[in-house]
């Protein structure tokens, strides 16, 4: 249910590599408890909740040694963090709201340390011409998905500044935002399919480039130019 119902709507995981290990297990229990919202019952709401709280308290617990042990776990608990931070704003419980909004900085430091942890790297001619494209396909899956925590924390920081009516702890500008994959290249089911997209979406970046260069376009991706949902989001 959550990959059915909600992924698409912040899709910060990469559904067609996701598998449940146990070193992502507070990451699976994170989306069990947002998939527990779409069951439709009394009974799968309270289950949530429980998931939810206990969570909570396990993220809080382990979250040192989550980031000093490597890039994956790292990743994996802000992750979790972020998708709880979700389940917290529209559980529809007070308690839980205030507590997403006291936590909301902490996961920001978070994300910050994790992706200390890894660079980002950008969509490049280079990662297609690697010999090993099933590697490239997961360092670029890793790099997206770090970008796209930081779409989803300033999502939630902005939010967060209109319910509470304080201000927004992060920087909102749009040059600074991450530009995010198309939604067709990040739901790419295997590495071969993963390279034609990206090497049809350089092609067109570099045409945009030409156009906006031919025009003096101050901005050579304006916002209608975006194909994926989450980045105009």
């Amino acid at each position: 249910l959550y990959f059915h119902r909600f992924h698409p709507l912040l899709p910060v995981i990469h559904a067609p590599s996701f598998r449940p290990t146990a070193e992502n297990s507070l990451l699976f229990l994170s989306i069990c408890s947002i998939g527990s919202l779409f069951v439709g019952s009394a009974r799968a709401m309270a289950q949530g909740s429980r998931i939810f709280e206990r969570l909570n308290k396990a993220i809080l617990a382990s979250w040192e040694s989550f980031l000093s042990e490597s890039r994956p776990d790292a990743l994996s608990m802000v992750q979790a963090a972020i998708l709880g931070q979700t389940y917290a704003i529209l559980a529809g419980k007070p308690k839980y709201l205030v507590l997403a909004d006291v936590l909301h900085g902490t996961v920001a430091s978070w994300a910050r340390e994790a992706n200390r942890l890894g660079a980002l790297c950008s969509q490049s001619q280079d990662m297609l011409n690697s010999g090993d494209i099933e590697r490239s396909w997961h360092r670029w899956i890793d790099s997206e998905q770090r970008a796209r925590v930081q779409a989803a924390l300033n999502i939630h920081d902005a939010e967060l500044a209109a319910l509470y009516h304080h201000e927004p702890i992060r920087s909102h500008r749009f040059h600074q935002f991450p530009r995010l994959a198309s939604d067709e290249l990040f739901s790419a089911p295997t590495s071969s399919q993963w390279a034609v997209l990206l090497r049809q979406s350089l092609q067109t970046q570099s045409e945009n480039r030409s156009q906006a260069q031919l025009s003096r376009s101050p901005d050579p991706f304006p916002v209608t130019d975006y194909d994926s949902r989450f980045t105009v989001y």
